[in-house]
């Protein structure tokens, strides 16, 4: 009986939780007078339920960061972004990539080279549940799908378009039917975690993309 529970805290101890790894493009070195200016966004939630909506507003502020931290970019302020707008009485989702009309007024008014549009397009949850003799593994996993695409203002020209998806695993062991190790899934937060390092991976392939060119 302690062989079996001995076993059982060995297995838990590697973890409840794990994630998605984020991989770094090679990118390179670039001077800050060439690279792009561009202004990120909001996101459109594609998933069909509106209880996603609240997640699309910090997804463009995390590709925001994480695409200054490729140091590929140069990054216009969201502030600035979103003055402009209101001041051509346009909304973050009402200007599309296909309107080139107010894009170059956009741009021109933000002395920007491109705007990065975006989409949240799933928030997959599954679950399975693995006996193994006296003990089962209750798994739940979240995976998140992310698409983005970087528009010249002036030609209306995609100059980067890319799709980036992570995921967050959390498994609970239970022996003797009773025995847990490991709380209830916080859905909202490995939601936030998955789409942050979707966002992370995206901001890699963006820059790629971009660099590439």
């Amino acid at each position: 009986m302690k062989k079996i529970f001995f076993w059982f805290l060995i297995l838990a101890m590697t973890g409840c939780i794990s994630t998605s790894s984020v991989k770094k493009a090679d990118l390179p070195s670039i001077s800050k007078e060439q690279r792009l200016k561009v202004a990120v966004m909001d996101f459109v939630n594609k998933t069909g339920l509106a209880e996603n909506n609240n997640y699309t507003k910090p997804i463009s502020h995390s590709l925001q960061a994480d695409l200054f931290e490729t140091k590929t970019l140069r990054i216009i302020e969201r502030e600035r972004l979103e003055s402009i707008l209101k001041e051509l009485s346009l909304s973050m989702q009402g200007l599309t990539s296909s309107d080139s009309k107010n894009l170059k007024k956009v741009g021109a008014m933000l002395n920007a080279d491109a705007l990065v549009f975006g989409d949240l397009l799933s928030i997959k949850y599954s679950k399975n549940k693995q006996s193994i003799f006296i003990m089962f593994t209750e798994g739940e996993k979240i995976e998140v799908t992310l698409s983005a695409r970087v528009v010249d203002i002036e030609t209306g020209e995609v100059l980067a378009n890319c799709q980036a998806s992570a995921y967050v695993k959390h498994r609970n062991w239970v022996a003797f039917w009773f025995a847990r190790l490991g709380g209830p899934l916080n859905k909202n937060a490995n939601v936030t975690k998955a789409i942050e390092l979707a966002t992370e991976e995206l901001a890699q392939k963006i820059a790629a993309q971009i660099t590439s060119n």
